[in-house]
């Protein structure tokens, strides 16, 4: 299909699902000369059948059709695009055109115009007759669909794979789940109360994470009294189990008492651990989540909601996410962290609770004067960037 010139007759045709430019006739008017035409960046690639050459076709086996409205075309030196076509009593068409820089109308004969071939309808019995499955046009049609599985395939972040699982997720828990798939390497504690689906948000990203990487050692460290239920959740809600899960991928379900010299030594590539706050006390448990948590790749550790104020099991919670940054960190720098951590989250109450008055009776003066210079807000920052 193509914006087509003769150099008498021209018209638009399709010969074998390809966009053509018409040269010439030939005297006995049963052979026509075309050139193929490309333009508008559309790449020899995708239509590696498409010849450069002019070649010869029998008049059987090409159609006069006409263009896409929106698509892009050439007249003379101007590009434009197709708003509208009519039939003219001749049986050619005619073309409005748009064009593309100073949005003028003009209505110009096909026999004017060049167009690429992809831009060109077909007949879809007339193809079908020829045995002819493939067509240029087809393509943009095809970019259109596959950009916006794209999309979609991007922005639901491979919880796809979830649809088939037996839960229901809440507003909260997808911001978690969405949050621990974002960053390259998944190193988290989910700290929630009791009954809020800490395990349901632990099992969907060990879900999404298998479904897009193979050959992973996963390592699910649990208290001995919930290993049944662990079992059960993996199996009947995620259709994972304990043993060999396909693609690769493996799952060892432990208990954190039971776990021998061989699992604390070996490199995971996935790492979960529950009621990881009961080990805090534990010294010898406590050292093998961290020597498991320094030999794996992603951890998620699940924990009842950690008390800020209790600095020391703070730190340790969070030597067990991130050895490798808060091992050096001492007790005291640690407090010095939490209490300028204090500071800021007071001082943003603070003038998050003004702002609404401030704006209606003060907004003048505030747009005048530089928030900077305030004595209270410069008071409270020299004491946040002092050095522990």
């Amino acid at each position: 299909m193509l914006g087509v010139q003769l150099i008498e007759n021209i018209r638009i045709i399709h010969v074998y699902s390809q966009q053509v430019k018409l040269l010439a006739l030939t005297r006995l008017m049963r052979v026509r000369i075309l050139s193929f035409f490309r333009s508008f960046s559309i790449k020899k690639k995708y239509f590696e059948y498409i010849p450069d050459e002019v070649l010869e076709a029998p008049i059987a086996a090409l159609d006069h059709c006409h263009l896409f409205k929106n698509s892009l075309v050439k007249y003379n030196k101007m590009t434009a695009t197709v708003v509208e076509y009519k039939v003219t009593e001749d049986d050619y068409y005619d073309y409005y055109l748009s064009d593309v820089q100073n949005k003028g109308y003009i209505c110009v004969s096909e026999k004017n115009i060049t167009a690429s071939y992809i831009s060109g309808s077909t007949n879809p019995t007339h193809q079908l007759k020829r045995y002819e499955f493939q067509n240029p046009c087809w393509y943009l049609g095809r970019q259109v669909v596959k950009d916006t599985m794209n999309i979609l395939d991007n922005s639901i972040m491979g919880f796809k794979v979830l649809a088939g699982c037996k839960i229901y997720l809440k507003a909260f828990q997808l911001n978690t789940i969405m949050q621990c798939l974002q960053d390259e390497h998944c190193r988290y504690m989910i700290a929630d109360e009791v009954g809020l689906g800490k395990t349901i948000e632990a099992c969907s990203v060990l879900k999404i994470h298998l479904s897009s990487n193979a050959n992973q050692r996963v390592l699910i460290a649990v208290p001995g009294v919930l290993v049944a239920q662990w079992r059960m959740e993996l199996l009947f809600k995620f259709g994972l189990i304990d043993g060999d899960n396909g693609n690769g991928n493996t799952i060892t379900l432990e208990t954190v008492e039971e776990l021998g010299k061989n699992s604390l030594v070996e490199a995971w590539d996935f790492l979960i651990v529950d009621e990881v706050h009961n080990y805090l006390k534990d010294s010898d448990n406590y050292q093998k989540i961290h020597s498991l948590s320094t030999n794996s790749e992603n951890v998620i550790l699940l924990s009842a909601t950690p008390i800020q104020q209790r600095e020391e099991e703070y730190l340790n919670l969070l030597r067990l996410i991130l050895p490798q940054k808060y091992d050096k960190v001492s007790a005291d720098d640690f407090s010095e962290l939490v209490e300028k951590q204090n500071r800021i989250s007071r001082l943003t109450y603070s003038l998050l609770d003004e702002i609404d008055s401030f704006k209606n009776e003060l907004l003048p003066e505030i747009e005048a004067d530089n928030p900077h210079e305030d004595e209270d807000v410069i008071e409270e920052l020299e004491v946040i960037k002092e050095k522990p």
